[in-house]
């Protein structure tokens, strides 16, 4: 009887508690605001790969911001498409690809006065340490839709140029915050006290795969593109290779005019005119950017452009 009763009780257990990650065709959006417009990240499961031997997810993400004119009426600021993100699971751990390894994203079997390391960099940037550390303040379940899942609050040191804050389970990651770093991948953060930062903060939307669809809001996951009209407006046609991009590095172009690279706090870092499709970044420190480019007819398009 006692073993039957064992059985059943890990029966109950396995099924009620499921396999760690993603599904295909997995979809996030997280909805952001900062100094000026907002908007949301749609991250989207659209390949899958082989890195180093082991079998990746490809996600592109895109952002989508909109702003309002001086009678405030919403509209369109500009969309587009950021790098590639690629993960993969083993166990309890899902890991990421950063500076060309995998590095841990997610450990769920860690408990709380646990952590690990998000990733190295090559040098210290933005006053930071050299290296991205995660704490786990304390380790738990989240039920989502009838399944127990396996969560964490996570903060990360002050010193970590990347970074993690909030509430993230081992389904689909982060899930509550209302923070720069409540984001799916860990997000940069400047260490001197000396600069304001004005960062994008972020927080859950809705989440769905082939498996799950969680919405917690009750609300249209992109109200803006399908409610006001928006959808049919075209994204910015101007590329940028490569992006991310390397300090000092030419980046090509295929548009021709004046540009602005300015930062997250609308302070205009470099500018001139795009020469053979060529421009050289100079003293460009690593963040994201706005590419701002004017052309012949004082038509404005920008693009982001990560360092």
């Amino acid at each position: 009887m006692k073993q039957l009763i064992f059985f059943l009780f890990f029966f109950i257990s396995y099924f009620q508690h499921a396999q760690i990650w993603v599904k295909p065709n997995a979809t996030w959006h997280y909805d952001f605001n900062t100094l000026g417009y907002g908007g949301f990240m749609k991250i989207q499961h659209i390949a899958d790969t082989v890195i180093e031997s082991k079998n990746a997810m490809v996600f592109e993400t895109t952002v989508t911001a909109f702003t309002t004119n001086m009678n405030y009426v919403v509209i369109f600021g500009f969309s587009d498409t950021l790098q590639r993100n690629y993960t993969y699971v083993s166990g309890d751990t899902v890991f990421y690809w950063r500076n060309n390894k995998f590095e841990v994203l997610y450990n769920f079997s860690e408990v709380a006065g646990g952590g690990w390391m998000l990733g190295t960099e090559s040098e210290e940037i933005n006053m930071c340490d050299d290296t991205s550390t995660v704490d786990v303040l304390s380790a738990g379940m989240v039920n989502i839709l009838g399944t127990n899942y396996k969560s964490l609050t996570l903060q990360s040191t002050e010193s970590s140029p990347y970074k993690f804050e909030g509430k993230f389970n081992e389904r689909f990651g982060a899930y509550s915050g209302n923070s720069p770093w409540s984001y799916l991948f860990p997000n940069f953060a400047f260490c001197d006290p000396g600069i304001a930062v004005e960062y994008y903060t972020f927080w859950f939307k809705c989440f769905q795969d082939d498996e799950l669809f969680y919405n917690p809001s009750g609300e249209d996951c992109e109200y803006y593109l399908n409610h006001l009209g928006l959808a049919g407006l075209e994204n910015n046609s101007v590329n940028i290779t490569p992006n991310p991009v390397s300090s000092n590095e030419n980046i090509t172009i295929n548009a021709q005019g004046n540009y602005t690279i300015v930062d997250i706090q609308g302070k205009a870092i470099q500018k001139g005119i795009i020469e053979n499709n060529s421009v050289q970044l100079i003293n460009v420190e690593s963040g994201i950017y706005f590419f701002i480019l004017e052309n012949e007819n004082a038509v404005y398009k920008t693009k982001f452009l990560v360092r």
